[in-house]
């Protein structure tokens, strides 16, 4: 935000809309950004966001930016337990009343959903992580996206990781 600063008119047609679920960190944002002077608006999901933009501003550009949001979804993960497959959960220890991990039934791996990259061997301690959440995500932003295409529309997702998949808990 601070680059578009120096472009002025671009400044000046900006919208944004904010998506924040947290009261304390959407108030460290609000904090932030006081000195930008664009419009801003915070919503609970990006849902609200699409639908906002959708029926407002069906005709003008939009440019969809998220920072580490694509790691605020959910994971769901699978072990290769001695040459079998289970899902990780958290389950609770009935000694110590304390959570712990735990494994949940053999998982045929061509039933697991999601694949073993070809380049990590099947080895004991192996981790697979889905996130089932993110095809729902990436189905709300290309329905925002349809329609658009004369209008220009982007979206930049900046997530930080390995560039091999490791096979090891994140």
């Amino acid at each position: 935000l601070r680059t578009t600063q120096q472009h002025p008119d671009f400044q000046s047609g900006l919208i944004l809309h904010l998506v924040e679920s947290s009261p304390g960190l959407r108030t460290q944002q609000e904090k932030a950004l006081q000195s930008f002077s664009a419009p801003k608006t915070w919503r609970a999901s990006l849902q609200d966001v699409i639908l906002q933009l959708i029926k407002k501003y069906p005709h003008e550009p939009v440019l969809l930016l998220g920072n580490e949001y694509l790691d605020t979804f959910p994971v769901r993960q699978f072990s290769n337990q001695e040459q079998t497959w289970h899902e990780r959960l958290v389950g609770l220890n009935s000694k110590t009343d304390c959570l712990q991990l735990v494994y949940g039934p053999p998982i045929l791996p061509q039933l697991l959903p999601i694949q073993r990259p070809e380049h990590l061997q099947e080895t004991k301690d192996l981790v697979l992580e889905y996130a089932p959440a993110l095809d729902t995500f990436f189905y709300e932003v290309q329905s925002l996206f349809e329609g658009r295409e004369k209008a220009g529309t982007a979206a930049l997702l900046i997530d930080y990781g390995y560039v091999k998949t490791t096979g090891q808990s994140t």
